[in-house]
């Protein structure tokens, strides 16, 4: 790890730790001081995450692990929605929509539109040539 990511890092985590502890010094200023410290949790853990993966892989690692998580939620989502139409058809308010393997289908048409730029900008390498899509 370079001097470079552990600062970077450091950074990133103490802005992290600032929400953690305003939530706790400034506690009057929410509505709801529990569902702030809980969010503010979350917050710091995700950035620590990030930091892991930002640390741990390099750019073609990242692309080839985005390219391959979404070929799977396409290729899920397709055969969810094949296999068990009652379930990833929405019934209410948007009749007839597609959810596929999320629970509305706006999330799956972001993660469609993610899985497209991943795999026609980013072109992983890892993803064999045929799943790419080559413009």
């Amino acid at each position: 790890m370079s001097i470079e990511v552990r600062r970077s890092g450091l950074e990133t985590s103490s802005l992290a730790a600032f929400a953690l502890r305003s939530r706790n010094s400034f506690g009057g200023w929410s509505d709801d001081p529990f569902f702030t410290g809980r969010r503010a949790i979350v917050l710091l853990l995700t950035t620590l995450f990030a930091i892991y993966l930002g640390s741990r892989f390099n750019t073609e690692d990242h692309l080839n692990l985005f390219g391959w998580l979404l070929v799977f939620s396409v290729v899920g989502s397709v055969a969810v929605i094949i296999l068990m139409p009652q379930f990833e058809i929405s019934h209410d308010l948007h009749e007839g929509a597609l959810k596929g393997l999320f629970s509305h289908k706006n999330l799956l048409g972001r993660q469609m539109v993610f899985g497209i730029l991943t795999l026609v900008v980013g072109k992983p390498m890892g993803i064999p040539k045929w799943l790419r899509v080559e413009l």
